[in-house]
């Protein structure tokens, strides 16, 4: 889970702003997970959940990594690298696929299940690293994908009681909101891939 936090008077206005929203986006003022009890957030059909996220689409990998991503400045102090940097995939790429996308032509070879791993070990890496460390697989990893899909659930305020979970179903996904507040006991958990961006969080 990646987590994106800061505060002042207009953090959340800029927070909103990254993701293309707005207060007149805001569809849910408060949510409120009761003591002893379990929300889950998805867009699966089996998940049905009782508010609507907004679909966030891209086929640009860095416009992604703004979304949910790590920000390459936090892996730079001094020149050496501040934080433990995702293992980067190497020799991954088929025979013929470097040079195809080189030239803007979708590959037409059949990727193996280990090639398909090492897209997504790629992918990880430019979203939760620095992006300049897996640069040369970006095209590769946006004609592979086509399409980034991520459900935004926007509130202002979240809490969640003891013993109380807040559950996020497979894929990725982000919860943006101004305040986040996490009680003794209670539990924000992820089927899939979390991106906590909030203005103030308390009790996680």
């Amino acid at each position: 889970m990646a987590l994106k936090e800061g505060f002042d008077a207009d953090d959340f206005k800029r927070r909103m702003e990254v993701y293309g929203m707005d207060e007149s986006s805001i569809r849910y003022e408060k949510l409120y997970v009761e003591r002893d009890t379990k929300i889950v957030l998805s867009t699966q059909k089996r998940d049905k959940s009782f508010v609507e996220p907004h679909v966030l689409r891209t086929s640009d990998l860095d416009t992604l990594k703004r979304w949910v991503g790590l920000p390459d400045k936090l892996f730079e102090q001094h020149g050496r690298c501040a934080l433990k940097c995702p293992p980067v995939p190497t020799n991954w790429l088929p025979p013929g696929i470097a040079d195809d996308v080189t030239k803007g032509d979708e590959p037409q070879q059949k990727l193996s299940a280990r090639h398909h791993e090492a897209i997504g070990r790629a992918t990880y890496a430019y979203l939760r690293g620095p992006s300049s460390a897996v640069a040369r697989y970006k095209k590769n990893i946006e004609l592979h994908f086509k399409e980034f899909l991520v459900p935004l659930w926007l509130f202002r305020e979240v809490i969640v009681e003891p013993g109380a979970v807040l559950h996020f179903g497979a894929g990725m996904h982000t919860l943006l909101a101004s305040k986040v507040w996490v009680k003794d006991g209670g539990k924000i958990s992820s089927s899939g891939d979390l991106t906590v961006n909030c203005s103030l969080l308390q009790g996680a």
